[in-house]
């Protein structure tokens, strides 16, 4: 199965135009046609090079795979500049026998932790996925608002299930079509969001921490997905409140059951979600704003993946891992703000607003869709602060797309726009938001975190600081000391994933990273080159307008953060 209520996606549309391998003279004259520079249509003609067909495969089956085992280790909230913060000896090493993508990025809308998780298990946009948007949207049935992962931790696998309930593909899925006796397990610390959702619901163990009947703090299971009980109790895991733990503690703990789970059930897949750099130090402390927290958990990962590659060398199975470390979505630290009673006081002028979320980005849900494109326009026409870009939900030949308002129109370079619409287009699936407000880096919404613990960093929109992570793979078949230039998403790990081990997996919203490979095939190598075609101007196009946006502004530096006593917007993390 593709992926769930899966439509001929903007990916297909360009794949289809263009089923030949582009010349330079093609790069360049489309690059032109996009509003690009020689200089950047010369960028891209190199990395269209760099996937070239000339080293690939035929298209027919490759080699028999030599990875048999997966290792993703995902720093929540991770930027790429973070791996030069302090000295990361292993991740070092990783890269130094594998791949880095210096331009990867999350690619899509949401830039948060359900979306993210469940693309990277599924290979599928937001759009298609089961309607993973965010922790809330409109439930097109009701009408009404839906919280998707309640934060008490009362419905732990609630993702898992809308995946389930939607059909939605995932990685472990493919695996044990593939291999029955395949062993597949995902796991984190306070985040059961994000174990739930990569795991999915075909994974055999979905772990995480929560607090215990004793008054403390320890590891439990998603329900059906349960590691042996003894493996729980056993000591050295168990310990009191994530809130009283040193910094860097909690990550450690997941990687403390993962070395167990690894020596006594030896899982095919494992996918670990270190939540710390998310929260506290992205929004609390405004991640890059303060460097020795970011340095402390970044050494704890290295320290893991380390720990983790001689589990595996001492098991015999190195050769035959591919090791994976990225983030699931960037952090912008916070020194503009924007009004969220504003934007939903424009829009409610026109409509009812029936669902609301607010990141670096507002998503409004009215009671009637058809007044999108009018309640837009209001927005625009109230001048709300730091509001750059208004797009409305629309319909064009019976497919949902986004529309600017008329001033996002007149104002965004056309080459900008598309970036925009492209990320829009994720996220177009049946409960997509009808009215989208885009904020300028380093930007948030006044109130998030509440009147205690107000932010000094987020995520979720279009700008580069929320949509940049880390990617870095190495392990059997993957090219070594390579640096590529493609934007990689997180919806083409789990193709690349299933290509890596040998794995049968139908179309998905994503691609194989063919270039990463020591020997790909051909159609591999042709799509992603075809890709390239858009994906580089698009991504460089928000790197150019996150620098445009940040010239102004005072280098890292902590901010007094402005009152927000009124608002009290519920956290979303």
């Amino acid at each position: 199965m593709a992926c769930a209520g899966r439509e001929t996606s903007l990916d297909d549309l360009i794949v289809e135009a263009m089923e030949r391998p582009l010349s330079r003279r093609d790069v360049l004259r489309r690059g032109r046609n996009l509003g690009l520079t020689v200089a950047a249509s010369g960028f891209l003609s190199a990395c269209g090079s760099a996937v070239s067909a000339h080293s690939a495969q035929p298209d027919r089956p490759g080699p028999h795979p030599r990875a048999r085992y997966l290792v993703m280790l995902i720093v929540d909230a991770g930027r790429p500049d973070y791996l030069t913060y302090t000295e990361l000896p292993n991740i070092k090493q990783l890269m130094t026998r594998g791949t880095y993508y210096d331009r990867a990025w999350v690619g899509q809308l949401e830039a948060v932790t359900p979306a993210s998780h469940a693309s990277i298990s599924s290979g599928c946009f937001p759009s298609s996925d089961g309607g993973i948007l965010g922790f809330w949207w409109e439930d097109p049935a009701s009408g009404t608002t839906f919280n998707s992962v309640p934060l008490d931790g009362s419905d732990p696998d609630s993702l898992s299930v809308l995946m389930a309930n939607a059909g939605t593909p995932t990685m472990a899925e493919y695996l044990k079509r593939h291999d029955a006796r395949a062993k597949v397990y995902a796991a984190s610390g306070q985040k059961f969001y994000a174990a739930d959702a990569v795991g999915g619901p075909a994974a055999d163990y979905i772990s995480y921490f929560k607090p215990t009947g004793s008054g403390g703090w320890g590891p439990t299971c998603i329900p059906g997905h349960d590691l042996p009980a003894w493996m729980l109790n056993q000591t050295g895991i168990t310990q009191r409140s994530y809130a009283g733990l040193p910094l860097g503690k909690q990550d450690a703990l997941v990687g403390e059951l993962a070395l167990k789970v690894v020596r006594q059930e030896r899982p095919r897949i494992m996918i670990l979600n270190l939540p710390e750099m998310d929260w506290p130090v992205a929004h609390i402390d405004g991640g890059p704003r303060s460097p020795n927290l970011v340095s402390t958990l970044m050494k704890g990962a290295d320290a893991m993946l380390g720990q983790l590659v001689n589990e595996y060398a001492s098991a015999g199975i190195l050769h035959e891992t591919v090791f994976m470390v990225l983030g699931d979505h960037g952090v912008t630290p916070l020194e503009r703000f924007v009004d969220p009673h504003a934007i939903k006081g424009a829009m409610e002028t026109v409509d009812t607003v029936v669902s609301y979320d607010t990141h670096t980005g507002a998503f409004g849900w009215l009671a009637d869709e058809r007044l999108a494109a009018s309640a837009a326009n209001a927005v625009e026409q109230a001048n709300v602060p730091n509001v750059t870009a208004v797009y409305h939900l629309a319909y064009r030949n019976g497919r949902r797309t986004y529309l600017p308002a008329p001033n996002t129109a007149r104002a965004t370079h056309d080459t900008l726009g598309r970036a925009y619409q492209y990320l829009l287009h994720t996220t177009a699936g049946e409960n997509a938001p009808h009215v989208v407000c885009f904020y300028p880096e380093r930007t948030g919404t006044l109130g998030s975190g509440g009147t205690l613990t107000p932010w000094k960093g987020d995520h979720g929109g279009p700008s580069w600081g929320s949509q940049a992570i880390p990617l870095v793979m190495a392990g059997p078949g993957v090219k070594a000391g390579h640096v590529s230039h493609f934007p990689a998403r997180l919806v083409d790990l789990a193709p690349t994933v299933m290509r890596m081990l040998g794995v049968p997996y139908p179309t998905t919203d994503g691609i194989v990273l063919a270039d990463c490979m020591q020997s790909p095939i051909q159609s591999d190598m042709r799509r992603q080159q075809s890709l390239a075609s858009y994906l580089v101007p698009y991504a460089g196009a928000l790197r150019r307008q996150s620098a445009l946006e940040t010239s102004g502004l005072p280098r890292m530096h902590q901010i007094k953060h402005p009152s927000s006593n009124s608002i009290g917007i519920s956290p979303s993390y």
